[in-house]
């Protein structure tokens, strides 16, 4: 498996995400951690700025670096109107840019990758409108004194 100290190098998430990288000034050219509010950031995050209604992510990739995110996925307009300050901020903060189409697809992309490199990952789903946090607790509950 490519995954190297953190959860994916670089070269598996651009190869996850059919992405561009644009710069990699990464020293470990890895990422530890996912992302998507800048205010959760921390060393070595992969920071990946979502589209909504009213904000655009893209607008605190700065708060994301100086938090020390590694990564930066960016979306193709953000990447052609912005590419001279995204190599200077990535040169700046030790990190690595990479161009996608949409981050949202990205993110997505990226987490299938993830949990593909676990083909013997039991995954459930629970859904509902009510008791899902109860059904998730005696799940684990469950599994967890099954794994002893």
């Amino acid at each position: 498996m490519d995954n190297g100290p953190g959860l994916m190098t670089v070269s598996r998430l651009v190869d996850a995400v059919r992405g561009n990288c644009l710069c990699d000034f990464t020293e470990d050219h890895s990422f530890s951690s996912v992302v998507t509010d800048s205010r959760n950031v921390k060393p070595g995050s992969l920071f990946v700025p979502l589209i909504g209604e009213k904000q655009d992510g893209h607008n605190y990739i700065p708060q994301a670096l100086e938090s020390g995110a590694s990564v930066i996925l960016v979306d193709s307009f953000h990447a052609r109107k912005n590419l001279r300050k995204i190599t200077s901020e990535g040169e700046r903060f030790h990190a690595c840019f990479i161009q996608v189409d949409n981050t949202l697809q990205g993110l997505q992309d990226a987490a299938r990758a993830y949990v593909a490199s676990f083909p013997g990952l039991l995954r459930i789903g629970i859904t509902g409108s009510n008791g899902k946090t109860t059904t998730k607790e005696v799940a684990a509950a469950i599994f967890h004194r099954n794994s002893m």
